[in-house]
This record gives structure tokens, sequence and C-alpha cells, in this order.
């Protein structure tokens, strides 16, 4: 027992011999060392962050010094636009002028006058007789784009602005509406300067965004103590249009800011996704292809401060480039550190020399240890963020493991399944579990590449697209003896990309069909005027020649055609859009059901025309022609794709309560909005149209008839579009095709109203007409038209020449023919002009366009009548006859 405990002891004190010394000199050592290290690091990084701070402060104060200066600037012109009148056109480009040379960070600066509502017109013919080409007063709409000012009582548009040149577009535009309203209001009533939020330049879009300062100047000697004082005495905005990359970067160029970056914040903006304003990176570096995030540059070292700005609370951040940080940081806590772990491992070099193998090898397998569990965890980590899970097959046992992140793909619990190969084809989706059972063979087999995608259902039911990437092992002797491999959830990426092409090839189509509706409108214009002529000679000449002549029959059939062309032109401004409509109430069921039967002995022989109305529809407004015309090209073309053979066209009318899935895919108006609507369906079990058809069917003259009938679906689509619906087209080859139309409800209907016309063939008038237009041919036919109905004629050809004839002879002057497109001035500012020397003239508007469109520009300015393009000398009658005012003169 003796000896036992003798053995103890001997143990011990040999371990103490051996290990004790070197743990104390070891814990001193390094305990000294790393105080040292310590207390030299904490002194270099507070050297380093006082000099970061110090930086930060003379950004702050630079951009504070240079915001004063640029207020003070602005300052200054507002005290000046107080004690000056509304229209200090040189005077303010001299004063502006001042202030651009010397802040050239100011992008524009701009006068807002007060303008009443009866100044309005004196201010826009002001500004165009100064040489600013058609300037009218505007306002931003919802959409942000500049549309003609709504009739208000007041308005601030912008009169001038300086510099003038690359600034045009802003003139005439509402301050008060759109972006700057609510600050335009705070700065009307506190009297103080007024600092915009970010946003998107009008002189500059796509480009940086801006800021705009906002200056109200009251009239002076005005009361201006309370917000309903200053309300009255506003005068009008000076307002100082800044990029905010041009603003902060020019303040910055003189400082010493390098290796520092900030982020300006507008802590006041409503939308956070507005709340930064700038990212300055560091001098002498690159900065980021994306701005950080506010999150992401709070969470290392940074430096906040705050800056009030006009009304706004500005707050800067700022943080060190790393590079510069580690500029800071000497070596020196290094060098002391390393000199104590050296003198250290000195001391006890030969105390450990017998140990130092054993120990490490320890070490290492200790390390290897935990970095072998630090990637596991990375790399579970990184497959759960990528959605990519790892697999592995031996193929010789047939075993397979799956990684964490493949089990949460494919939908099992690891906790209580076992992978296996069988289960997994299992949950391929039928359809693809042929490819993916042959291109594992295959990669095996012959090593091609395994790398696929294919669909999965997983046992909750949901369907995935997952992306499948293998490759083999194979030993020395070249024989597969592992199969290792990835699988992403691609699901997200791949709808996602789908309805990126889906839209895509919406906003094609779109534009597309807006730029053929242009065209058409434009082509249709001017074939009208062509047709004037054809049309008003061959009238002529006809009531020149007797009735028994055959000459006579000639001009009856070039008159014909001549009709015929003109309805083609309306086809083409319906597919425009710009179809004359009669708009009336009309009730469908009533219109469907006349309309079928003028096309029972129209359509194919072989087809028979199954009708189902409803009962008790709600009315829709429209033109009964145009929805007549719908109604016969829609069948006419199911007759068609049935040709010879026996088939079935079904005609039905309903009522719809549309919801949102219901507006999906429709072809026409893109603002249909859930709500009533009345739905017109032609059904056919004819040939069928395939996709490439079907992608050119609303095309203008394409058809797959042997000879084309016209604008055929073109038109139908430019009729629904002007009536304000949509079309949606199912078709499959062999299996027929489905319109549905669908057409805004408003209430009950009416039956079409027919109003015959009373032509009074002896009526002759007198007095002297003019007739304006610009097109030789339908002045030479009006004035001959006009002189068989017993009028004197004058003529010219546009609406410059036309003043001058009807200022020198408007005593004697009855009437005016005007056509309203013409160079120089067009109809409508003739019109005006002509109004002002005689204010009860007679005007009568011509156009190729419809009467709608046209005429609308004069609604309440006294015109007195319309005439479309072209027209006969009966219809000329007709117009001039039923206004009457050439005959009283």
């Amino acid at each position: 027992m003796a000896a036992v405990k003798l053995i103890n002891h001997q143990s011990l004190s040999a371990w103490g011999g051996r290990i004790l010394p070197v743990l104390v000199v070891s814990l001193l050592g390094l305990g000294v060392s790393a105080v040292a290290f310590l207390l030299a690091g904490q002194q270099e990084a507070l050297r380093a962050e006082t000099e970061f701070f110090r930086r930060a402060d003379v950004q702050h104060a630079a951009l504070q010094g240079s915001l004063n200066r640029q207020m003070e600037s602005l300052g200054g012109l507002q005290r000046r636009m107080r004690t000056s009148p509304r229209h200090v056109g040189g005077a303010f480009h001299s004063w502006a002028g001042e202030i651009a040379a010397t802040h050239p960070e100011i992008q524009v600066i701009e006068w807002a006058p007060r303008v009443s509502h009866e100044e309005r017109p004196f201010f826009e013919d002001n500004a165009r007789r100064n040489g600013q080409v058609g300037f009218v007063f505007r306002e931003r709409g919802p959409d942000n784009v500049p549309r003609p000012a709504r009739q208000r009582e007041e308005y601030f548009p912008i009169y001038f602005c300086e510099p003038l040149r690359g600034n045009e577009p802003i003139l005439g535009l509402d301050v008060a509406v759109g972006q700057t309203a609510r600050e335009t209001q705070q700065a009307r009533d506190t009297g103080l300067p007024v600092v915009s939020g970010r946003m998107r330049m009008m002189q500059t879009p796509g480009e940086q965004p801006g800021l705009i300062l906002i200056l109200p100047v009251y009239r002076d000697g005005a009361l201006v103590d309370t917000v309903e004082n200053r309300r009255v005495a506003l005068n009008g905005y000076v307002r100082g249009v800044f990029r905010v990359q041009d603003l902060l970067s020019s303040t910055w160029r003189g400082a010493a800011v390098a290796g520092v970056e900030t982020l300006v914040l507008d802590a006041s903006a409503l939308n956070p996704t507005n709340r930064v304003i700038l990212f300055h990176a560091s001098k002498g570096l690159d900065a980021a292809a994306q701005p950080p995030s506010e999150d992401e540059f709070r969470q290392g070292r940074h430096y906040e401060s705050n800056l009030q700005l006009g009304g706004r609370r500005w707050t800067l951040l700022f943080r060190p480039v790393p590079e510069w940080w580690s500029n800071q940081l000497s070596w020196l806590p290094w060098f002391i550190f390393t000199g104590g772990l050296g003198s250290t491992a000195l001391a006890v070099f030969y105390i450990r020399a017998a140990r130092r193998r054993t120990e490490v090898i320890e070490q290492t397998v200790a390390t290897r240890t935990e970095e072998l569990r630090q990637t596991q965890n990375t790399l579970v980590t990184a497959q759960r963020i990528g959605r990519v899970g790892s697999w592995e097959k031996d193929l010789i046992t047939g075993g397979l493991v799956w990684s964490e992140e493949t089990f949460r793909i494919l939908g099992f619990d690891p906790k209580s399944y076992r992978p296996s190969a069988g289960d997994f084809l299992a949950i391929v989706h039928l359809d693809d579990r042929v490819r993916v059972e042959s291109s594992a063979r295959a990669a095996v087999e012959s090593n091609a590449p395994y790398d696929l995608e294919h669909r999965i259902l997983r046992r909750d039911g949901q369907e995935l697209i997952v992306h499948e990437l293998a490759e083999v092992l194979r030993d020395a002797a070249g024989r597969p003896v592992r199969m290792i491999g990835t699988v992403q959830d691609v699901t997200e990426r791949r709808r996602a990309e789908e309805q990126r092409q889906l839209m895509e090839r919406k906003f094609q189509e779109t534009q597309k069909l807006e730029s053929l509706g242009v065209l058409a409108g434009g082509i249709a214009h001017d074939f009208n005027n062509l047709l004037t002529g054809i049309l008003g000679n061959a009238c002529l000449a006809r009531m020149e020649t007797s009735s028994g002549s055959s000459i006579h029959a000639h001009l009856e059939q070039i008159e014909s055609s001549s009709l015929r062309a003109a309805e083609l032109c309306k086809q083409m401004l319906a597919y425009s859009g710009k179809g004359r409509f009669v708009i009336q109430r009309i009730d469908l069921d009533t219109l469907v059901d006349e309309t079928m039967h003028l096309l029972q002995l129209s359509i194919s022989k072989k087809a028979v025309l199954k009708i189902n109305l409803a009962t008790g529809l709600p009315g829709v407004m429209g033109d009964a022609t145009q929805i007549r015309q719908i109604i016969m090209n829609l069948v006419m073309n199911a007759s068609d794709a049935i040709g010879e053979r026996s088939g079935v066209i079904h005609v039905r009318t309903a009522f719809l309560h549309a919801g949102p899935t219901d507006l999906v895919g429709l072809i026409g108006a893109s603002d249909l909005t859930p709500g009533d609507y009345v739905l017109l369906e032609v059904t056919d079990n004819g040939c069928g149209m395939s996709a490439e058809t079907q992608a050119k069917m609303f095309e203008p003259f394409f058809t797959t008839k042997f000879t084309g009938r016209g604008l055929g679906l073109a038109a139908v689509l430019g009729i629904v579009r002007g009536h304000g619906g949509a079309l949606k087209v199912s078709s499959e080859l062999d299996r027929g095709t489905t319109f549905k139309l669908l057409l805004p409800a408003t209430g009950v209907a009416s039956v079409e109203s027919k109003v015959e016309r009373r032509l009074i063939p002896q009526w002759r008038g007198q007095g002297t007409v003019l007739v304006v237009d610009d097109e030789d041919g339908v002045r030479l036919v009006a004035g001959r038209m006009l002189q068989k109905l017993g009028f004197d004629i004058l003529s010219a050809s546009d609406g410059e020449k036309g003043l001058e004839v009807y200022r020198a002879r408007h005593e004697s002057i009855c009437a005016v023919l005007l056509d309203l497109t013409m160079p120089r001035m067009d109809g409508e500012e003739t019109f005006r002009e002509i109004r002002r020397i005689r204010p009860d003239a007679c005007v009568v508007l011509m156009s190729g366009f419809n009467e709608q469109d046209a005429a609308a520009r004069f609604v309440g300015k006294g015109l007195a009548g319309f005439v479309q393009k072209p027209f006969t000398p009966d219809e000329l009658r007709e117009r001039l006859t039923a206004f009457g005012r050439a005959a009283k003169n």
C-alpha cells in the first residue's frame, strides 16, 4: 500500500515538474503580450476614430455652408421679386443669371406667378407672342405625365426659367399640382423656404433625381402675419431646381474627405423608398455599383448627424472606407504582441521540447475538427439560402444520401424518412419521368451530362420546378461507383421569367397596334381630302349632264366607288380609334336580331346559325352602325371558317358582372375595371386558328383568305377600343373559334332611333362664302359646289391668308367653310381670330376626322356646324340649310 502511494506521489511530482513551469511561464507571457496588444490597439483605434469623426464633421459643415449660401442667393431673388411686377422677363433672367453663374450646381431657377382663371388667356397669348411656341398651362396627372391644366380659380405656371435652353418642357407647368403640391402649399402658408423630397426631373427623365427649393413671394407691403393674410398676399413662387449629385459633389469637391463614404437620407420622406437622397463614395475610390441600403450602412462603424433644410430633416450617415481604416492602424500592436509571444516561446522552448510533438498533433486534430464543423454549417446555410440541395448515390449498393435542403425541397421529413431512388421517381411529374430516367441512365452508361429541369409533385400537392445537375465518379478501371449532384428549386424564378416574357409580348403588341392605329388614322385623313375632290367633282359633273347621257352612268359609278372608298376610310379611322361614332343608348339584343336577318342569306349554306339572346339586358352606349359592323364581321369570319363543311355558328348575348379574373387576357381598352358588362359571343366549330395566325389576326390587311375584304378584325379592334370595350379570343385548329366582346353596361336599353333626313333640293343661298383649306382640290370642289348653291366664292390656302381675306371683306362674307388641319395656322386658331374680328361670324368646320374629335375643341365657342370629308353637294346644302346663317345674310 505504501509502495502504491509512493508511485502516485512520484508521478504527480514529475507532472508538476514538466507542466507547471511551462504553464506558469506561458500564461504570464501570454497575459502580458495580450494586455500590451489591447492597449496599443485601443490607442490606434481611438486615433483613427477621432480622425474619422473630424472628416465627417468637415463634410457636414461643407454641406451646411453650401446650402445656406444657395438659399441666401435665392432669397435675394425672392426679395427682388416682391417689389417687381409679375411680368419681369428681362430683369428676372438678369437676376437669375447672376445666381446661376455663381452657383452652377443649380440646374434651373424658375418664376411661377399667381394667375387667376380670368387672366389665363392673356398669359398664354403673351407667352406665345414672346416666342414660347405652343405655350399653355399644364399640370401633372396621376401618371406624372403633363397634360393641359383643368379649369381652376387660380394657377401657378412656370412663366420664366433660367437658363431657358434645355428647360422648355417645364414652361407652363402648374407647380401647385403634382409632385410638389404639398410643399408648395406649405411654403405659401408658412412664408418660409421649403425643400421638396427626392423626385424625378421632367427636364432630364431617367437621369439622377433632383430637389426643388420653393420660396413664396408676397405682394410688397402686404400683411403676411397670419396664414389667411399670406394666402391672400401670395404673388407667386421662386423655385431653385438642383440635381442631387451635382449639388453634393460640388459641395464636397474642395473638402478633405478621402476615406469617408456618405449616405444622405431624407428623414421627412413619407415614402420609405424615397428616403435615400444620395450615396457619395470616397475620393480616389470607385463608387459601388449599387449604393448600400440604410440598414447596411448602419450595421458597421458609422457616424450620424442631422441637418435642417427648408422644413425637412436630412440625416447624414458617414462610415470609413475599410481600406482607409486599415491604413490608419499601424502594425505596432502586432509587433508588441509578436515580441511578447516570441519571448514567451523562447522561455518555454526547452520545457516544451519533449511534449511539443504530441501537443501539435492534438491541436491540429482539434482545429481540423472545428473547421470541418464550421464548413458543414456553412454548407447547410448556403444550401438553404440558395435553395440548392445536394445528394449522393452509391451506384454499387444503391444507397442514397440527401442533404437537409434536399429533404425540404422534395417535401420529406429527414427524421422519419430514408431516401430512395424509387420514391424520388414517384414524385417526378408523370410527363417528365421518362426524361429524368433516360438522362440518369445516359450519364451512368456514356458519361453524358446530367443537366435538366423538370417538375415534381410534393406529397403536400404543391408542384415545383427543379433544376438538377450531377456527374458520375468512376474508379481506376472506369467503372461508375458514385453519382453526386445538386437539386435547386427554380419555381419562382421560372414563373417570374414567364410572367416577364408575357408582359413584354403584351407591351410589344400594344405598341405595334398603337403605331399602326396612328398610321391608319393619318392615311384615312389624307385620303378623305383626296376623295373630297373626286366625289365633289363627280357630283358636279353629273348635275351638269342629262340623265340620258352615257357619261351620266359613268359619273354615278365614280360617285359609288368614292363612297365605298370613304367607307374604307371609316374602317381605317375605326381601327385607329378615331371613327365617327353616333353615340346613343343601344339595345344589343335588338341590334343582333336585326343584323341576323341581314346575314341569313350571306353566310355559308352549310352553316347553321343559332341565336341565343338574353332577356332584360342593360343598354350599352355606342354607335349602332359600328356595333353592327362588328357583328357582321365576326359572323362572316365564322362562316368562312366553316367553309364547305357542315357547321354551326352560335351567337349569344348575356349580362356579365366581371371580376378581376374575367378581365385577364382581354385585348382592347387597357383600363377596364371590374363591374357590369354586356357580353356578345360568336362561336363556330370551323377550322380554327394556329398560334401564329392569332398573333397576326388584328394587323391591318392580314388575311388567311384567298382575297382579303378590307381591314377585317383590325377595324373590329379599333371600334371596340373606341367604345371602351375589349375582346377575348380562344381558338384551336380544327376545333373552332370563340370571340367574346365586352361592352360597359349603362342601364336600360332604348331602341335605336332613326331620323329621316329632310333635304331641300330647291334651296339656294346668297352672299359670299370664304373657303379656307390647304388642299387645292378641296378648295376648288367646295367652291364649285357653293357656286351651284348660289353663293359667291372667296378662297385661301391656309389660316393666315384666310384671316387676311376676312379682315378685308368680313362685311360682305356671310359664312366661312374652314379646314381643321393646315400649316402655319390651323383651323382652331383661325376660328378664334375670326371670332375676334366678328363675334357672330358663321363658321362651318370641315375635316377628314370624325365630328366628335374635330368639333370637341370648339364646344361652347359658337361653331355653326361641321361637315365630314368627303361630302356631296346635297350634304353641303343640308348642312348650310340646317344652320340657316347663309340664307339670312
